[in-house]
Protein backbone atom coordinates (compact mmCIF):
# COMPACT_ATOMS: atom_id res chain seq x y z
CA UNK A 1 0.00 0.00 0.00
CA UNK A 2 1.35 3.46 -0.90
CA UNK A 3 2.08 6.13 1.67
CA UNK A 4 -0.41 8.96 2.11
CA UNK A 5 -0.03 12.35 3.78
CA UNK A 6 -2.15 14.05 6.45
CA UNK A 7 -4.64 15.12 3.75
CA UNK A 8 -5.01 11.62 2.28
CA UNK A 9 -2.92 12.36 -0.81
CA UNK A 10 -0.47 9.84 -2.21
CA UNK A 11 3.08 10.78 -1.26
CA UNK A 12 5.70 10.78 -4.01
CA UNK A 13 8.71 8.46 -4.10
CA UNK A 14 11.43 9.50 -1.66
CA UNK A 15 14.41 11.01 -3.53
CA UNK A 16 18.05 10.42 -2.65
CA UNK A 17 19.53 12.38 0.26
CA UNK A 18 23.01 13.87 0.62
CA UNK A 19 25.54 11.33 1.85
CA UNK A 20 26.19 13.33 5.02
CA UNK A 21 22.60 12.68 6.08
CA UNK A 22 23.16 8.93 6.38
CA UNK A 23 25.04 8.92 9.68
CA UNK A 24 22.59 11.37 11.23
CA UNK A 25 19.64 9.25 10.18
CA UNK A 26 21.20 6.12 11.67
CA UNK A 27 21.69 7.86 15.02
CA UNK A 28 18.21 9.37 15.07
CA UNK A 29 16.58 6.09 14.11
CA UNK A 30 18.37 4.33 16.96
CA UNK A 31 16.79 6.74 19.45
CA UNK A 32 13.46 7.32 17.72
CA UNK A 33 11.18 6.35 20.60
CA UNK A 34 12.98 8.94 22.77
CA UNK A 35 13.22 11.57 20.02
CA UNK A 36 11.63 15.03 20.02
CA UNK A 37 11.24 16.40 16.47
CA UNK A 38 10.77 20.19 16.39
CA UNK A 39 10.16 21.80 12.99
CA UNK A 40 9.51 25.31 11.75
CA UNK A 41 6.63 25.59 9.28
CA UNK A 42 7.31 28.23 6.60
CA UNK A 43 10.43 27.50 4.56
CA UNK A 44 10.93 24.18 6.37
CA UNK A 45 7.80 22.05 6.16
CA UNK A 46 6.29 24.30 3.49
CA UNK A 47 8.03 26.20 0.71
CA UNK A 48 7.98 29.98 1.06
CA UNK A 49 5.01 31.24 -0.97
CA UNK A 50 3.72 34.70 -1.86
CA UNK A 51 0.38 34.18 -0.10
CA UNK A 52 0.98 32.97 3.49
CA UNK A 53 -2.46 31.37 3.61
CA UNK A 54 -1.57 29.21 0.61
CA UNK A 55 1.32 27.50 2.40
CA UNK A 56 0.98 23.75 2.84
CA UNK A 57 3.44 21.14 4.13
CA UNK A 58 5.47 19.15 1.64
CA UNK A 59 3.49 15.92 0.99
CA UNK A 60 6.34 13.63 2.05
CA UNK A 61 6.94 15.62 5.22
CA UNK A 62 3.23 15.51 6.06
CA UNK A 63 3.10 11.74 5.55
CA UNK A 64 6.23 11.26 7.67
CA UNK A 65 4.88 13.40 10.52
CA UNK A 66 1.70 11.35 10.59
CA UNK A 67 3.78 8.19 11.03
CA UNK A 68 6.21 9.73 13.49
CA UNK A 69 3.35 10.91 15.70
CA UNK A 70 2.94 7.22 16.67
CA UNK A 71 6.64 6.36 16.83
CA UNK A 72 8.57 9.25 18.39
CA UNK A 73 8.39 10.84 21.85
CA UNK A 74 7.30 14.23 20.50
CA UNK A 75 6.46 15.72 17.11
CA UNK A 76 5.99 19.47 17.25
CA UNK A 77 5.84 22.59 15.11
CA UNK A 78 7.77 25.66 16.31
CA UNK A 79 6.51 28.59 14.26
CA UNK A 80 6.00 32.33 14.20
CA UNK A 81 2.43 31.84 13.04
CA UNK A 82 -0.48 31.64 15.47
CA UNK A 83 -0.70 28.04 16.66
CA UNK A 84 -4.28 27.54 15.47
CA UNK A 85 -3.36 28.86 12.02
CA UNK A 86 -0.47 26.41 11.81
CA UNK A 87 -2.79 23.58 12.84
CA UNK A 88 -5.27 24.53 10.10
CA UNK A 89 -2.56 24.58 7.45
CA UNK A 90 -1.18 21.26 8.67
CA UNK A 91 -4.62 19.66 8.49
CA UNK A 92 -4.24 17.68 11.73
CA UNK A 93 -4.54 18.20 15.48
CA UNK A 94 -2.20 15.33 16.34
CA UNK A 95 0.91 17.50 16.65
CA UNK A 96 1.99 19.84 19.43
CA UNK A 97 2.55 23.43 18.26
CA UNK A 98 4.28 26.40 19.79
CA UNK A 99 3.16 29.50 17.94
CA UNK A 100 4.02 33.21 17.87
CA UNK A 101 7.73 32.43 18.31
CA UNK A 102 7.22 30.48 21.51
CA UNK A 103 4.47 32.58 23.12
CA UNK A 104 1.72 30.00 22.49
CA UNK A 105 1.70 26.32 23.38
CA UNK A 106 -1.02 24.22 21.76
CA UNK A 107 -1.12 20.58 22.82
CA UNK A 108 -2.54 17.85 20.55
CA UNK A 109 -6.32 17.93 20.52
CA UNK A 110 -6.59 21.10 22.63
CA UNK A 111 -9.12 23.72 21.53
CA UNK A 112 -6.94 26.76 22.29
CA UNK A 113 -3.29 27.55 23.03
CA UNK A 114 -1.90 28.80 26.33
CA UNK A 115 -0.45 32.34 26.11
CA UNK A 116 1.18 34.45 28.87
CA UNK A 117 -1.16 37.28 29.95
CA UNK A 118 1.56 39.96 29.66
CA UNK A 119 2.28 38.97 26.06
CA UNK A 120 -1.35 39.20 25.04
CA UNK A 121 -1.87 42.53 26.83
CA UNK A 122 0.81 44.27 24.74
CA UNK A 123 -1.08 43.47 21.54
CA UNK A 124 -3.06 46.71 21.75
CA UNK A 125 0.15 48.77 21.74
CA UNK A 126 1.49 46.84 18.75
CA UNK A 127 -1.71 47.46 16.81
CA UNK A 128 -1.69 51.16 17.77
CA UNK A 129 1.69 51.66 16.05
CA UNK A 130 0.37 50.25 12.79
CA UNK A 131 -2.91 52.15 13.03
CA UNK A 132 -1.04 55.44 13.57
CA UNK A 133 1.25 54.77 10.61
CA UNK A 134 -1.73 54.00 8.40
CA UNK A 135 -3.14 57.49 9.12
CA UNK A 136 0.10 59.28 8.17
CA UNK A 137 0.74 60.67 4.64
CA UNK A 138 3.22 57.89 3.90
CA UNK A 139 0.74 55.28 5.04
CA UNK A 140 2.26 51.82 5.26
CA UNK A 141 4.42 52.25 2.17
CA UNK A 142 2.67 49.40 0.39
CA UNK A 143 3.35 46.88 3.14
CA UNK A 144 1.08 43.87 3.47
CA UNK A 145 -0.16 43.50 7.04
CA UNK A 146 -0.65 40.10 8.64
CA UNK A 147 -2.33 40.18 12.04
CA UNK A 148 -1.20 37.39 14.35
CA UNK A 149 -2.97 38.20 17.59
CA UNK A 150 -0.60 40.40 19.63
CA UNK A 151 2.00 40.30 16.81
CA UNK A 152 1.75 42.13 13.50
CA UNK A 153 3.86 40.99 10.55
CA UNK A 154 4.72 43.52 7.83
CA UNK A 155 5.50 41.80 4.51
CA UNK A 156 7.14 43.22 1.37
CA UNK A 157 7.90 40.06 -0.64
CA UNK A 158 5.18 40.59 -3.25
CA UNK A 159 4.56 44.38 -3.14
CA UNK A 160 5.07 46.70 -6.11
CA UNK A 161 7.92 48.68 -4.51
CA UNK A 162 9.67 46.35 -2.03
CA UNK A 163 12.52 48.78 -1.27
CA UNK A 164 10.13 51.52 -0.12
CA UNK A 165 8.02 49.04 1.82
CA UNK A 166 11.07 47.59 3.56
CA UNK A 167 12.24 51.04 4.63
CA UNK A 168 8.80 51.76 6.07
CA UNK A 169 8.80 48.44 7.94
CA UNK A 170 12.21 49.17 9.46
CA UNK A 171 10.98 52.61 10.53
CA UNK A 172 7.97 51.08 12.27
CA UNK A 173 10.25 48.55 13.90
CA UNK A 174 12.30 51.41 15.35
CA UNK A 175 9.10 53.00 16.67
CA UNK A 176 8.14 49.76 18.36
CA UNK A 177 11.51 49.48 20.07
CA UNK A 178 11.36 53.13 21.16
CA UNK A 179 7.96 52.40 22.72
CA UNK A 180 9.40 49.52 24.74
CA UNK A 181 8.10 46.84 22.40
CA UNK A 182 10.20 44.56 20.19
CA UNK A 183 10.70 43.95 16.47
CA UNK A 184 12.02 40.95 14.62
CA UNK A 185 13.36 40.83 11.07
CA UNK A 186 12.88 37.77 8.87
CA UNK A 187 12.82 36.87 5.18
CA UNK A 188 11.06 39.87 3.56
CA UNK A 189 9.08 40.42 6.75
CA UNK A 190 9.39 42.45 9.92
CA UNK A 191 7.30 41.66 12.98
CA UNK A 192 6.19 44.09 15.68
CA UNK A 193 6.05 42.13 18.93
CA UNK A 194 5.07 42.63 22.58
CA UNK A 195 7.67 43.67 25.12
CA UNK A 196 7.78 40.28 26.81
CA UNK A 197 10.74 38.49 25.28
CA UNK A 198 9.73 34.96 24.36
CA UNK A 199 11.60 33.06 21.66
CA UNK A 200 11.33 29.82 19.76
CA UNK A 201 13.93 28.55 22.20
CA UNK A 202 11.47 29.08 25.06
CA UNK A 203 8.82 27.25 23.08
CA UNK A 204 11.17 24.34 22.36
CA UNK A 205 12.09 24.09 26.04
CA UNK A 206 8.43 24.11 27.11
CA UNK A 207 7.56 21.29 24.71
CA UNK A 208 10.54 19.15 25.69
CA UNK A 209 10.03 19.78 29.41
CA UNK A 210 6.46 18.57 28.95
CA UNK A 211 7.70 15.32 27.36
CA UNK A 212 9.66 13.31 29.96
CA UNK A 213 10.32 10.50 27.47
CA UNK A 214 12.28 12.83 25.17
CA UNK A 215 16.04 12.34 25.53
CA UNK A 216 17.15 13.35 22.03
CA UNK A 217 16.09 16.30 19.87
CA UNK A 218 15.99 17.11 16.16
CA UNK A 219 15.33 20.76 15.23
CA UNK A 220 14.92 22.05 11.67
CA UNK A 221 14.70 25.74 10.74
CA UNK A 222 15.44 28.21 7.96
CA UNK A 223 15.52 31.68 9.53
CA UNK A 224 17.33 33.58 12.27
CA UNK A 225 14.49 33.06 14.77
CA UNK A 226 15.17 29.32 14.56
CA UNK A 227 18.66 29.86 15.96
CA UNK A 228 17.05 30.30 19.39
CA UNK A 229 15.57 26.81 19.11
CA UNK A 230 18.97 25.44 17.99
CA UNK A 231 20.60 27.04 21.03
CA UNK A 232 17.89 25.81 23.39
CA UNK A 233 18.27 22.12 22.58
CA UNK A 234 22.05 22.37 22.76
CA UNK A 235 21.71 24.01 26.17
CA UNK A 236 19.43 21.17 27.27
CA UNK A 237 22.20 18.73 26.34
CA UNK A 238 24.71 20.73 28.38
CA UNK A 239 22.28 20.70 31.32
CA UNK A 240 21.85 16.93 31.10
CA UNK A 241 18.13 17.10 30.20
CA UNK A 242 18.85 15.74 26.71
CA UNK A 243 21.46 13.24 25.58
CA UNK A 244 21.84 14.67 22.07
CA UNK A 245 20.66 17.47 19.81
CA UNK A 246 20.73 17.53 16.00
CA UNK A 247 20.03 20.69 13.99
CA UNK A 248 19.08 20.98 10.32
CA UNK A 249 19.06 24.13 8.20
CA UNK A 250 16.62 24.09 5.29
CA UNK A 251 18.28 26.46 2.85
CA UNK A 252 17.08 28.51 -0.10
CA UNK A 253 18.10 31.45 -2.28
CA UNK A 254 17.40 34.08 0.40
CA UNK A 255 18.02 32.03 3.54
CA UNK A 256 20.24 33.77 6.13
CA UNK A 257 23.69 32.14 5.93
CA UNK A 258 24.11 32.04 9.71
CA UNK A 259 21.41 29.37 9.98
CA UNK A 260 23.33 26.97 7.75
CA UNK A 261 26.54 27.85 9.59
CA UNK A 262 24.95 26.83 12.90
CA UNK A 263 23.46 23.55 11.67
CA UNK A 264 24.71 19.96 11.72
CA UNK A 265 23.16 19.29 8.30
CA UNK A 266 22.01 21.57 5.48
CA UNK A 267 19.20 20.48 3.15
CA UNK A 268 18.28 22.50 0.05
CA UNK A 269 14.50 22.76 0.41
CA UNK A 270 11.38 21.40 2.17
CA UNK A 271 11.19 18.50 -0.29
CA UNK A 272 14.61 17.30 0.85
CA UNK A 273 13.53 17.59 4.47
CA UNK A 274 10.44 15.58 3.58
CA UNK A 275 12.67 12.86 2.15
CA UNK A 276 14.79 12.91 5.32
CA UNK A 277 11.71 12.61 7.54
CA UNK A 278 10.33 9.78 5.43
CA UNK A 279 13.48 7.76 6.08
CA UNK A 280 13.36 8.65 9.76
CA UNK A 281 9.76 7.42 9.94
CA UNK A 282 10.30 4.22 7.91
CA UNK A 283 8.82 1.10 9.50
CA UNK A 284 12.14 -0.76 9.48
CA UNK A 285 13.70 1.93 11.69
CA UNK A 286 14.83 0.72 15.10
Amino acid sequence: MGTTDLHGRAAPTTPALPTEATALLATLRAHRTALAVLLDFDGVLSPIVDDPDAARPDPQAAAALDQLADRAALIAIVTGRPALTARRLLGTDRLAITGLHGAEVLTPGADAPITPDAFAADGARVHAIVDAARAEPAGLGGLEVEEKGPIIALHWRRVADPATAERRALELGERAVAAGLRSGLGRSVLELRPATEITKGDGARALIDGTPAARHALVAGDDVTDLDAFAAVRALVAEGRLDSATTIAVSGPDAPPQVAAAADLVLPDPAALGAFLMQLAAEDAA
